[in-house]
């Protein structure tokens, strides 16, 4: 036996003083701790309370623990290489468990300072009274192995992490976590219990949102935590997965920060009475599922907080909404101030499901979010609540019981909303829109409202101050009564005859009639004046209502039933807009309203198209009325058949309606599009030539369609919200844009029917242009966005042209989108270039035809393959590659190519530059950043050869490596070469 293996063994029974610190060597046969060769001079560690183990190899990386079960230690080292911080490796211990205890009055613990993501596998036991100290310099310890014991553990300020993994730790003395408000500094909770059954102690993280590598407790993984958390500093908890907090957490007079990018749901009971008690962060969600009795401020800056049950926190909580989202999720809750200022995002209040939001505040603010979904904000309290949202959407409902709810901008109410005035007071500062106002619970007529300083048609200074108005557009609901019409007078027709009504009853003509046709007849006259509730076709026949009266429609519109075989009804009296209506036509049914269609005044009416049949306008309205259509058809075939331009006419093509057009006119009507349902298209030109001067908003996908030999023109120009696709359907017709530009940034333009697709304007914006199945004409120059992403062709319409029509262009790149065959081409039958700023790498079988001239610019490389080109045109490159490859050719009437800057041209055959009189320009001899690249055996001929004004002599040219007349590496590169026919003089000789 050697000396060492005699010291060992006396190591192994060892105890107290005669411990020392072992460091791991590696140098063993194998992984063991009990092979003395993998320790230094102090040979095998002893277990014992002073025992310091350090691993400090790069060999060796799994030590296995086989001396004692459990192996006693007072600290664990990962040491740093002696090799330095780049060449550190990642340590994993195993084997038999340890137990952590004191030297002394000196806590256990397990140091890293190494560079590398270390493990420990072993199952470690803190006893009672013990706290191990977790003193992470640098990167992370992985704790794989079960933790037990009374004691805690201490995860001290230091820039590493820990990891916690497993889901069976049962250590009860708690866990600590300290971690300044900087990066790193983190422990990490991979599984359920992985945190043991003691309380979480939080000493403070990472608050600011633009630190990368956030510190402090940091919960992962679809896990669930019953432990208590107390605060004793501003600290955060960051949810990265879909975690459940069951245990109470006591902010005392701390701020909790709600961190993380997942789904965190709190059901243990929050309390604590700090100034500031929570703020959400981070784009993650929250969740509120217990009664809390914390107080302090809330505040929401990103991500969204949500709600459980009704009441979640008291009602003295006072909250900042500054960005992102309150989620009632139809659970009531109450506020004692409601404020904001414009964020990290716009800030929403929102419900899923009825929900009452009370906000019982006696202090003034400003909350400048929208609010969404069926909600009641319930302002009391003396202060003022204002409202500045210009966005906002809201439909739900409003109740003022005491203060004030001020508007400070238009649009700030919700057009589709509704407000209750039951003691408290609208303040007016931005004349706005709802849909309902009530006076305690008692519904008001349409018109506008206001103060007796305003212009209102309703002064009332118990319920409104400022000097703007409030317009209110819809009305209570009228009680009516059905009329049938069975034409019961026979060839007289006259409305207001009573044998032509079911029993003889004669309607009251003063708006609450139903007038049903009905059971008999084919028309019906207006010759006096009439007010009507509505009107509806239930003829299972053709029916006509004429006449040159008025008729007055309230509430009730206009319907007709479905039908299985088609129905023709049309109106041609007068018609006067009484009262927001819908107008519900059934499938197989068409209403025509070819007289005029006028409002009342006042407040326009709210106008709806409903039903799967169609409406069709063909008078000279005036209404200024908004219309929807929200279903079915409704076709104009006149300019002002749409009313005035004061109110705009929406297409919900996602709910699939559809307008229109049929005639030659032009329309100034105000125009938003959104929806594509089924492909099916939102606006239609059935025939004739139709001009849109107004307006076109786009809130989603939209799809214009024509068809062959007519021609649809927008010159109102079309604006997006980033949202969808442009589709633009000719259909072997024409649209085209003119006059004002489309701004739709960050959207397609999609081209992909027969037919031309005509820009005229400039000043566009869009993000990627598809041209497949007809020609995008450029009708002047630079109306592309040079921005733009070219792509021509798509997998179910291969051809597609782009036509310059004499006018530059610049795109930012040129790609096909699909590689089946195809005529796809560039044109320009007067010269024009198309400059290409190209980064990306493209192959392109396009044709070039007519005057059309390709300049390559930018980073990458764009391959021709095509070998039909006709184009008298030139092709250029300054920058990247232009190359030509395959059948690719320049096509036989190129007679200029070009080749500047930091520019390549790559020829790969002898005939890529089809035109032998072609005239081959580059830098001047001594400038070597331009090359043309000829690939092996290549061997193309030109007319002529320029550097610079220097006209070269005939003769062939090519780099080092090629068997030229004339080497110039600074000019060439490969080895093919170029044969220049012509000589100094003019002459060019053809070789045979």
């Amino acid at each position: 036996m050697s000396a060492r293996q005699k010291r060992s063994i006396v190591g192994l029974l060892a105890t107290g003083a005669w411990a020392a610190t072992h460091t791991w060597t590696g140098n063993g046969p194998d992984n063991n701790w009990s092979s003395v060769d993998n320790w230094d001079a102090a040979g095998l560690p002893v277990s014992a309370s002073n025992t310091t183990v350090r691993l400090a190899s790069n060999t060796r990386l799994k030590p296995v623990q086989d001396i004692a079960t459990p192996f006693v230690l007072n600290r664990l080292d990962y040491v740093r290489a002696a090799s330095g911080q780049t060449s550190d490796t990642a340590l994993a211990p195993e084997g038999a468990p340890l137990r952590f205890v004191p030297d002394g009055a000196t806590q256990p613990r397990i140091w890293l300072d190494r560079w590398a993501n270390c493990d420990l596998r072993n199952d470690i036991e803190i006893p009672q009274g013990v706290t191990l100290f977790a003193d992470i310099g640098t990167w992370v310890v992985n704790l794989h192995g079960l933790i037990s014991g009374e004691g805690g553990i201490d995860k001290l300020n230091d820039a590493g992490a820990i990891r916690l993994y497993h889901a069976d730790n049962t250590f009860s003395g708690g866990l600590i976590v300290r971690a300044p408000n900087a990066a790193w500094c983190q422990v990490h909770v991979s599984a359920s219990g992985a945190m043991g059954t003691g309380p979480v102690s939080l000493y403070g993280g990472t608050i600011n949102t633009n630190v990368a590598n956030a510190g402090g407790l940091i919960l992962n993984n679809t896990t669930t935590h019953t432990n208590t958390i107390l605060l004793f500093a501003h600290s955060p908890i960051h949810g990265q997965g879909t975690i459940s907090l069951s245990g109470p957490i006591n902010l005392g007079a701390y701020t909790l920060h709600l961190r993380g990018n997942g789904t965190t749901t709190v059901s243990g009971v929050i309390a604590g009475s700090g100034e500031q008690a929570l703020v959400k962060s981070d784009a993650g969600r929250w969740i509120l599922a217990a009664t809390n009795t914390f107080t302090g401020r809330v505040t929401v800056n990103n991500g969204a907080l949500g709600f459980q049950v009704p009441d979640a926190w008291a009602p003295s909580i006072p909250l900042t909404l500054t960005g992102g989202t309150l989620e009632l999720n139809g659970k009531n809750q109450t506020l004692a101030e409601l404020a904001g200022a414009p964020g990290i995002r716009p800030a929403c209040i929102t419900t899923d499901a009825a929900a009452v939001l009370t906000v019982a505040q006696d202090t003034d603010t400003v909350f400048e979010g929208s609010l969404a979904g069926p909600l009641t904000l319930v302002k009391s309290g003396t202060g003022t609540l204002a409202l500045g949202c210009t966005a906002n959407t809201f439909g739900g409902d409003y109740a003022v019981s005491n203060g004030i709810l001020a508007a400070t901008a238009s649009g700030a109410l919700g057009v589709d909303s509704g407000l209750d005035l039951a003691g408290g007071k609208l303040h007016l500062g931005a004349s706005d829109s709802i849909r309902r106002l009530f006076y305690d619970g008692v519904q008001q007529p349409r018109g506008t409202y206001g103060s007796t300083a305003s212009d209102a048609q309703h002064k009332d200074d118990t319920r409104f101050t400022g000097t703007q108005v409030l317009s209110v557009t819809e009305s209570p609901p009228v009680a009516f009564t059905s009329y049938v019409w069975d034409a019961g007078a026979g060839t007289d027709t006259a409305l207001a005859t009573a044998a032509n009504w079911v029993d003889d009853m004669l309607p009251p003509f003063d708006g609450t009639a139903l007038a049903v046709f009905g059971t008999d007849g084919t028309a019906a006259t207006v010759t006096t004046a009439t007010s009507l509730y509505g009107v509806s076709f239930d003829r299972d026949a053709n029916f006509n209502v004429d006449g040159t009266a008025a008729l007055t429609l309230g509430q009730g519109g206009l319907a007709a039933a479905d039908h299985t075989a088609w129905r023709h009804y049309t109106v041609t009296t007068p018609l006067t807009l009484g009262d927001s209506q819908s107008w519900n036509i059934g499938a197989n049914v068409i209403v025509q309203l070819s007289g005029t269609i006028s409002d009342t005044p006042g407040v326009p009416p709210i106008l709806t198209k409903t039903g799967a049949g169609t409406l069709q306008l063909s008078g000279a309205n005036t209404f200024a009325s908004p219309l929807s259509i929200e279903k079915g058809q409704l076709r104009i075939t006149n300019g002002d058949a749409l009313g005035s331009t004061a109110g705009a006419t929406t297409v919900r093509g996602d709910l699939g309606g559809k307008l229109l057009l049929s005639g030659t006119f032009t329309s100034d009507e105000p125009l938003i599009l959104g929806g594509d349902l089924n492909n099916f298209g939102l606006l239609q030109l059935e025939n004739g030539n139709v001009t849109l001067a107004g307006p076109v908003t786009m809130v989603a996908q939209t799809r214009v369609q024509t068809g062959g030999g007519k021609t649809l023109t927008f010159t109102g120009g079309i604006t997006g919200n980033g949202n969808g696709l442009l589709v633009v359907n000719p259909d072997g017709g024409t649209i085209a844009f003119v006059d004002k530009p489309i701004r739709i940034p960050g959207q397609k333009l999609y081209f992909d029917q027969t037919g031309f697709c005509v820009i005229a304007v400039t000043n566009n914006l869009w993000g990627e242009t598809l041209v497949s199945g007809g020609t995008l004409r450029c009708d002047l120059p630079d109306v592309l966005p040079p921005t733009t992403l070219m792509r021509i062709g798509v997998y179910y319409s291969t051809s597609g042209t782009l036509d310059l029509n004499g006018n530059d262009q610049t795109v930012s790149r040129l790609t096909l989108g699909t590689f089946d065959p195809g005529q796809r081409a560039i044109k320009s039958a007067t010269p024009a270039t198309l400059t290409v700023h190209q980064n990306a790498s493209d192959v392109l079988d396009v044709r070039f035809d007519g005057a059309v001239s390709l300049l390559k610019s930018g980073t990458g490389t764009l391959t021709l393959t095509n070998a039909f080109s006709t184009t008298s045109g030139g092709f250029s490159v300054t920058n990247g590659t232009l190359a030509v490859s395959n059948a690719g050719t320049f096509g036989p009437n190129c007679t200029n190519v070009t080749v500047l800057g930091n520019g390549t041209l790559s020829l790969g055959h002898s005939t890529a530059i089809a035109n032998k009189a072609a005239v081959v320009r580059m830098p001047s001899a001594d400038v070597s950043s331009a090359k043309i690249d000829l690939a092996a055996g290549v061997d193309v001929q030109v007319g002529w050869l320029f550097y610079g004004d220097e006209k070269k002599p005939a003769g062939t040219y090519g780099a080092s490596g090629s068997n030229a007349q004339n080497k110039d590496a600074t000019h060439f590169t490969g080895t093919g070469k170029l044969t220049v026919l012509g000589d100094c003089s003019g002459t060019l000789v053809i070789l045979r």
